[in-house]
């Protein structure tokens, strides 16, 4: 099992709170859910983060408050700027969560997971989502299977 730290446990759950449970749908909120836990990519970006926070503070609580060069400000960026790919990748991993709602809840309500209407909320939902974070999807080139629908706008 992977040791994770309590900063990046705890940025993570932040993620799923802002991204997943907005959800409506049941199964697009489990599954991006457990998506936004499950990423590798994400987890070693949660860490990078969470170990540039813990500098920022050692430092910060070294030197104090100084505008005398410590740095600290430097680190602050670096902190940031890995939380905006943080941020990005965590879009990625829903926006390859609703495409995988789209692709596979016939199959789910078929073996009988969720009824066909619950399923059917929850491609809709995916579908307003990719659309609304388009950036993200074209990312991970999650709307390419969808590219003609969302050109003749039946996404």
């Amino acid at each position: 099992m992977v040791r994770r730290s309590y900063r990046a446990k705890n940025r993570q759950k932040k993620l799923v709170r802002e991204l997943a449970y907005p959800f409506d749908a049941a199964p697009l909120h489990n599954r991006a859910a457990e998506a936004l836990g499950q990423d590798d990519q994400l987890w070693q970006l949660l860490e990078a983060w969470a170990e540039a926070e813990q500098a920022l503070e050692v430092r910060d609580n070294a030197m104090g408050y100084t505008t005398d060069g410590s740095r600290c400000g430097d680190l602050d960026d670096a902190a940031s700027t890995i939380n905006e790919v943080v941020r990005d990748r965590a879009l990625e991993v829903v926006a390859d969560a609703c495409v995988e709602v789209i692709e596979h809840g016939d199959e789910w309500a078929a073996d009988g997971h969720w009824d066909e209407a619950t399923i059917a909320d929850a491609v809709h939902e995916a579908r307003g989502w990719l659309q609304t974070n388009h950036e993200a999807a074209e990312r991970v080139g999650s709307l390419e299977p969808f590219r003609r629908d969302l050109e003749e706008g039946e996404c």
